[in-house]
């Protein structure tokens, strides 16, 4: 079993990418993580508030 998982390794030595479309790519990265962010940070302060509200008294 471990000599069959051994033969089907790869492994990636360049990528061709032109710079352009990486930096779009990143641009929508940036973009795409804003709104992100802001739910995760809702989501724990909300989760911090039940916390602090079970323990607290």
């Amino acid at each position: 079993m471990k000599e069959n998982a051994l033969q089907n390794e790869v492994i990636v030595t360049d990528i061709k990418l032109p710079l352009g479309t990486m930096i779009t790519f990143m641009m929508k990265l940036a973009v795409a993580a804003i709104p992100a962010v802001m739910l995760l940070t809702i989501f724990v302060y909300m989760f911090s508030l039940f916390v602090f509200s079970r323990f607290h008294g």
